[in-house]
């Protein structure tokens, strides 16, 4: 399951699954659906059979179907965006646990919010960090580097695996497999600086002093340091850029670079 069309591109790589069965995605909006037909290589992926898309608010829509299974349910949301709150609570993740397989993950963006992975080991029993997602679930994350190896390249980028076209391709592959999938649960339940986010406790949409201290510059550091981790996540894009977007024109690919040049020129 997927929460959230956006521009059809995580629909576009999900789809792309070898193995994939359904994916059924949960938009509230239904412009996004006239939006993504604009585009050529993720319209398609309106029409394929085994993809569902569903106009409904996604909460509302998993109580009324209190049978439906996933075995992941993939959320991508920004944690100061307004509203977001509903999607990265604890009642969130209570309602998503009870719908997901006995092995299945809860997947989803924190932004970085130490707070939502907080609240995720309130509900699960394992919680890992890929990046700046957490992926939270009841079973333990037991594959090994080699059997995450081949799972990745059973997505299929248009004819061809993802990783298999440019070097930009094969360092992001190997930054996947390497990644440790260390379970953090034990450390957050320790930890008495964090809260937990629910649907009444709204404080991951004010991170603005989190987001300052993060990015901020630093008196004792120079420029270049301070700079360097909005910087790190840029190049990752960018990264991301070459390897998942690698079919579509070079028109739309170009805009969306010209974008991330903007930002890391603005803080250069």
């Amino acid at each position: 399951m997927q929460i959230g069309l956006g521009s059809g591109s995580r629909t576009r790589v999900l789809a792309g699954y070898q193995d994939l069965d359904q994916l059924t995605v949960v938009e509230i909006n239904p412009r996004y659906i006239d939006a993504v037909k604009q585009y050529p290589g993720f319209g398609e992926v309106l029409t394929d059979p085994r993809v569902k898309v569903i106009i409904d608010d996604a909460r509302r829509w998993l109580n009324r179907n209190a049978t439906a299974r996933f075995d992941v349910i993939c959320v991508n949301l920004w944690h100061w965006r307004c509203y977001s709150t509903h999607l990265c609570s604890r009642e969130f993740m209570e309602l998503a646990s009870r719908h997901l397989l006995p092995d299945g993950v809860l997947y989803l963006n924190t932004t970085d919010s130490e707070a939502i992975y907080n609240t995720a080991a309130q509900v699960f029993n394992h919680v890992v960090r890929v990046r700046n997602f957490v992926a939270a679930s009841n079973s333990p994350f037991t594959l090994t580097p080699e059997e995450r190896g081949q799972n990745v390249f059973k997505f299929d980028g248009v004819g061809a695996p993802y990783f298999t076209h440019s070097k930009a391709a094969e360092e992001l592959y190997r930054q996947l497999i390497s990644t440790e999938l260390n379970d953090l649960r034990p450390t957050l339940l320790e930890r008495r600086d964090l809260g937990v986010v629910t649907d009444i406790n709204m404080i991951v949409e004010f991170p603005a002093p989190a987001i300052r201290k993060r990015f901020r510059h630093d008196p004792e550091s120079t420029a270049q340091e301070s700079i360097a981790p909005l910087g790190q996540f840029i190049e990752f894009m960018r990264l991301c850029l070459d390897v998942f977007y690698a079919p579509i024109p070079d028109s739309y690919k170009q805009a969306l670079s010209r974008k991330l040049v903007g930002v890391n020129n603005a803080i250069a």
